[in-house]
C-alpha cells in the first residue's frame, strides 16, 4: 500500500457508490500498470459513472403498491447505506406493538414527545382538521436518525496537521476529499472553534 500514491481534486459531488463499487475500476487501472510497471490513469465520464457505480439496497419484505413509470433517473446509493429500509421495518414493529397494547405508537415513544411539545402539535392539527371538510392536516413522529459517520468506529477518525506561523497565519493540512459536503469550509470553521478566532482571518488549507 505504502507504492499507492492517492490524489484528488475537487470531484464535485459524493454521487453515492464510491466505497466498493469502484474496485472494477482499480483492477483495470492496476493490471496494466503492473504488466507496463507505469502508472495508469482512468477517467470515467459522468454518464458512465452513474450508470455504473450506483446501487440499489434489496431486502426482504411484504410490500403492497404498484409500479409507476417515470421519467426521473434510477434511484441509485444515497445517503442512508441501507439504514433507512431497516428504520421502515422497524416503524412497522412500533405500530404492532402499539396496536396489540391498544396504545398509540406516540405513547410508546412517550419519551420523545416533551422535547418537541407534540401533544400541542396534535391539538393543532385537530382543530385544523375539525375546521376544514376538504383540506386537512396531519402529524406524527418517526424517531429517525442517521448519523453522518461509518459504521465501523475506526474509520471514524483521521488527522489534520497544523501549522502558525509568526505572522498569525494558520496552514491546515488534511486528507479528506471535498465532493460537494464543504469539507473545507468545515475544517476552517474548526481551527477558527479551536483558536478562537474569527472564520474570516487567515486560516488556508
Amino acid at each position: 500500500m505504502s507504492k499507492v500514491v492517492c490524489k484528488t481534486k475537487r470531484i464535485g459531488g459524493g454521487f453515492g457508490g464510491k466505497e466498493t463499487r469502484a474496485v472494477v475500476y482499480v483492477a483495470a487501472a492496476s493490471v496494466p500498470s503492473f504488466l507496463l510497471n507505469q502508472p495508469v490513469k482512468l477517467t470515467l465520464d459522468r454518464d458512465t459513472d452513474m450508470m455504473i457505480t450506483g446501487q440499489q439496497h434489496n431486502f426482504l419484505g411484504k410490500y403492497k403498491g404498484k409500479v409507476c413509470f417515470t421519467n426521473f433517473p434510477s434511484n441509485t446509493a444515497f445517503r442512508g447505506f441501507g439504514g433507512p429500509q431497516g428504520m421502515l421495518i422497524t416503524e412497522n414493529w412500533i405500530q404492532r406493538i402499539a396496536v396489540e397494547l391498544k396504545k398509540t405508537p406516540e405513547e410508546i415513544r412517550d419519551q420523545l414527545k416533551t422535547s418537541c411539545d407534540f401533544a400541542n402539535a396534535r391539538k393543532e392539527v385537530e382543530q385544523f382538521n375539525s375546521q376544514n371538510r376538504w383540506k386537512k392536516h396531519g402529524v406524527a413522529m418517526v424517531p429517525t436518525k442517521f448519523g453522518i459517520s461509518f459504521t465501523l468506529k475506526l474509520m471514524n477518525q483521521a488527522g489534520a496537521l497544523v501549522h502558525v506561523y509568526t505572522d498569525g497565519t494558520i496552514l491546515v493540512t488534511h486528507g479528506g476529499v471535498e465532493m460537494g459536503q464543504g469539507l473545507h469550509t468545515k475544517v476552517a470553521q474548526v481551527a477558527a472553534s479551536a483558536f478562537n478566532i474569527p472564520l474570516s482571518s487567515e486560516i488556508y488549507l
